[in-house]
């Protein structure tokens, strides 16, 4: 009934036609009117009808000048609703305030969440039509444990597939380098990409030209495409910067292109597997790949490979033809152990780009549209409270003749005004949040950084704020424009509002109470899950610092690198304060790893094993604190090509040596030329230490095989010390720059942060979705509050006389708490319903929680329960003190 009203209202103030019919019939009973009179007059019907529109001056020019005033009189009755509205809201300064404040904060914060979904999920690219870019890897089925997308092509497969299919209009090969500004303590993000690599984005210099198959030679590869802000940065966006030197990690480039401004690809956050301290890439040289690497078949390369699909290909088409050319390709890979099992996978580039924040930017997005109904329902109980005190003004507007459009429009009027209000205060709280946002980015969630109030977001708030201003506004409307003028004139003008606003309000109320109870299901399970997941032991020192080091091209022979590690290494293990140090090639929880390919003594895997493989110096250890379980640490002796001894670690002796001893035992790498003969390539293990979380914090430890690390061109350095971190960075920076000034350190971290880096996505989820069930908590009792209070105040009347009659204080008491608790009751079962449902949805989301775990919903049972309790306590103590004389003197 309510809602069919509510059409036809909507239709009769606003749609055209609806005003062209009534005005058609009221012409029409003018004209039947005036011709009745002629035809009493002894005129014929037809005459009788020409003389009335004649009388009435045309038909048309009536209807046309009836819709004119009708018009006029509509534009006045606007004008006179908002300034009717914007006085009474200015007289109700604080009930304006609350409902703006209300308001405010639903809109805010989903403001700022779908200005994070737009920069996330649909950012504008630079990068031509996105939807057919995608990313080429090469996995291979006896890789059991490795992502699909891990393994990148290597450089021969690369060439072979970009010759011999038919499914992509362009194919490119690329990959991330670090680059030292000479003379200058700056370090640059660089790419060395293939002649292919603009074109298969679709984009091109600003300024000058791309690099090209002739840059891509060996012999030519000496030039640079610079970014945008490079340009600013080094040559102030001077148009002579083509031609310019520029000297990166010792080697001299020519500037030849500047790239518009906004193109830094690749991004940390466009790559599944990339440097993730490379935010962004200021400089783009050739790949200039020689003959040999050309020729390489090894099981992964070092160069991404991005492709674009022809129109009309998908993705998967393209994965099913680059697959069958890899598979003609399996027998020219040289491992004896992996010439059969490669194939191609095909991933949508969007879909990296989303990655796996795309399921948690919909939580936040429907933990917000949450926090947006309570504003609302909020919204609409302070409107219909306000209605029923102004039940007099209503009843005399009413008896002055006002219909009830007239008065629901008044409603809405004010409805909207206040959701104006409160919309723009959200922009600004809108604002806020993202600042907040980025303070709390966990630096995995794609470009988070280019959240912003730009003209889609600002049409959405505009969107939200009128569609929200509607709902709040229309059932209160409806509600106070149904005054009975026969009560209200027989009661002197004291009642007349049709009852049913309470049970309205009450209803509102517990849907919002079931909204907090989802909210805070949600914001338990994945508190709980963070708990947990900061509980997991690392396996190493939080204290201790890296460093990475990147070896130029003049470090070109193996007794050279070697030489600067064992050198850098003993002066600063030398320094005061220094516990101790070392070097690795692959940090834990780092970017990158290595594999490897071996046969375990006495273990069945004749075809070969796949396992983590990290090579280290002998100082490693005791610089990570990782605990030697038997055996022994490397000694400098044991440095050797190849290697002869290993060092496990304990889910490495667990899996293959149960229940026996490691140490001792051999194991025997494969290698591109076949199997060897144990006594000649066999590495004997000689120590076991304690599990690492090598690949993620989440990820149980895996077999782990450590090898001394020899001749590196990249390491990390680790340092334990007991001196400050900088002053420890200040000693070894100076010892780097006496044994080669050109070299510096880059993605310096305790590894603590590096934890911290690894679960900040959790704690980014946990922290905002915490944050709105606390908001959504607040609104619900602030309004939980407000309808027992008003409640109170509609039964003073029978309070008094209870308490007249004998009542004591702990009955009023109690029945006011009875009355509260009934609709707790009702909600917190209804939102435990739905929160049971929706849990499930969370799964991804969680670490070693349950979705449906009883302790959580048990905490948020009694969270939720004292926390009604105490909304419902002041008002029911209020009720108990209320004095009856007073009371009944006054009705």
């Amino acid at each position: 009934m309510m809602l069919s009203d509510l059409k036809y209202r909507f239709r009769a103030l606003f749609r055209r036609d609806q005003l062209n019919t009534e005005l058609d019939e009221e012409l029409r009973d003018h004209v039947e009117r005036e011709t009745e009179k002629y035809v009493r007059s002894g005129l014929q019907v037809e005459e009788a009808r020409r003389r009335a529109l004649i009388a009435l001056g045309g038909i048309e020019q009536v209807r046309q000048q009836t819709r004119d005033s009708r018009g006029t009189i509509m534009i006045e009755q606007m004008r006179q609703d908002l300034h009717y509205g914007l006085r009474s809201l200015g007289k109700n300064r604080g009930f304006t305030a609350v409902f703006v404040v209300t308001l405010s904060l639903g809109i805010g914060s989903c403001t700022a969440i779908f200005s994070l979904m737009t920069a996330v999920m649909f950012p504008p690219l630079p990068y031509g039509d996105v939807g057919r870019l995608v990313y080429i890897t090469t996995p291979n089925r006896n890789f059991e444990q490795v992502p699909p997308d891990a393994i990148i092509p290597d450089d021969a497969d690369f060439a072979d597939m970009k010759r011999e299919n038919h499914s992509l209009s362009a194919m490119t090969q690329f990959e991330q380098r670090n680059f030292k500004l000479s003379g200058t303590e700056i370090s640059l993000s660089g790419a060395a990409v293939d002649a292919d690599f603009f074109t298969t984005l679709q984009t091109s210099p600003e300024l000058g030209r791309g690099i090209n198959t002739e840059d891509n030679q060996p012999a030519n590869a000496g030039v640079v495409v610079i970014s945008h802000s490079l340009w600013q940065q080094l040559f102030g966006l001077t148009p002579s910067v083509l031609g310019k030197s520029l000297r990166l990690s010792g080697k001299t480039y020519r500037v030849i292109g500047v790239m518009a401004a906004g193109f830094n690809y690749p991004h940390k956050t466009e790559l599944d597997y990339g440097d993730k301290h490379i935010d962004g890439t200021e400089a783009w040289v050739p790949l200039a790949l020689t003959p040999a690497q050309r020729a390489d078949r090894g099981l992964s390369g070092n160069g991404y490979a991005l492709a674009r699909l022809k129109d009309g290909i998908s993705a998967k088409q393209a994965e099913e033809e680059l697959s069958a050319i890899m598979q003609r390709l399996d027998p020219l890979h040289t491992p004896p152990a992996f010439k059969q099992g490669w194939y191609a996978y095909v991933k949508p580039f969007r879909q990296t780009l989303e990655g796996s924040a795309r399921p948690l930017i919909l939580l936040l997005m429907g933990s917000v549209s949450f926090v947006l109904l309570i504003a609302c329902g909020n919204a609409a109980n302070l409107l219909l409270a306000r209605s029923a005190n102004r039940m007099h003004e209503l009843g005399v507007r009413a008896t002055l003749g006002a219909g009830r459009d007239r008065l629901i429009r008044q409603m809405l009027t004010e409805s909207l005004l206040l959701g104006a209000g409160g919309g723009l205060a959200g922009m600004g709280l809108a604002w806020v949040s993202l600042r907040v946002l980025l303070m709390l980015d966990p630096g995995d969630i794609p470009r988070l950084h280019e959240a912003s109030l730009n003209g889609k977001v600002l049409a959405f708030t505009v969107a939200i704020t009128f569609l929200t201003s509607i709902l709040a506004g229309t059932l209160p409307a409806l509600s106070a424009s149904r005054v009975n003028l026969i009560g209200f004139l027989k009661s002197g003008g004291q009642t007349g509002a049709k009852g049913g606003r309470n049970r309205l309000r009450s209803v509102l109320i517990m849907g919002e109470i079931a909204i907090v109870v989802i909210l805070l299901a949600g914001a338990g399970l994945l508190l709980r899950s963070f708990i947990k997941l900061e509980q997991v032991p690392v396996g190493f020192s939080s204290t201790t610092l890296s460093m990475k080091i990147n070896l130029p091209e003049g470090y070109n022979k193996p007794e050279q690198r070697h030489a600067f590690f064992r050198i850098l290494l003993s002066q600063i293990g030398a320094l005061q304060g220094t516990v101790a140090t070392g070097a690795v090639d692959n940090l834990p929880l780092g970017d990158s790893k290595g594999v490897g390919l071996f046969r375990v003594e006495d273990d069945p895997n004749n075809e070969g094993e796949a396992l983590d493989g990290v090579s280290v110096t002998r100082g490693y250890f005791s610089a990570m604190d990782i605990s030697l379980i038997e055996g022994r640490s490397f000694s400098e002796g044991d440095v050797s090509e190849p290697p002869k001894v290993a060092i496990v670690n304990q889910a490495f002796a667990k899996k293959y040596f149960t229940g026996r001893d490691a140490v001792g035992k051999w194991l025997l790498p494969i290698s591109p030329g076949g199997s060897a003969q144990p006594h000649t390539d066999a590495r004997t293990i000689v120590g076991v230490v304690a599990d690492v979380r090598d690949w993620s914090v989440e990820a149980p430890p895996q077999p782990q095989l450590y090898s001394p690390l020899r001749d590196p061109s990249d390491a990390y350095i680790v340092i334990q010390s007991v001196l400050p971190r900088k002053d420890v960075l200040g000693s070894a920076t100076a010892i780097l720059h006496r044994i080669d000034a050109s070299l510096a350190f880059s993605q310096v971290h305790s590894m603590h942060e590096l934890v911290s880096e690894a679960t900040a996505r959790r704690r980014f989820q946990t922290v905002l979705l915490t944050i709105f069930a606390g908001m959504a908590l607040v609104l619900a009792l602030v309004g939980f509050y407000g309808l027992l209070t008003y409640s109170v105040i509609q039964r003073s009347s029978e309070m008094g006389i209870r308490i007249a009659l004998g009542a004591t204080r702990m009955q009023v008491e109690r029945l006011v708490l009875q009355q509260g608790l009934q609709l707790v009751a009702v909600g917190l079962l209804l939102g435990l319903s739905v929160a049971f449902a929706l849990s499930r949805l969370m799964t991804s989301l969680l670490y070693e929680v349950h979705p449906w775990d009883p302790a959580t919903f048990a905490l948020v049972t009694a969270l939720f329960l004292i926390a009604a309790f105490a909304a419902c306590f002041i008002p029911a103590r209020r009720a108990a003190k209320s004095d009856p004389m007073i009371i009944l003197r006054s009705e």
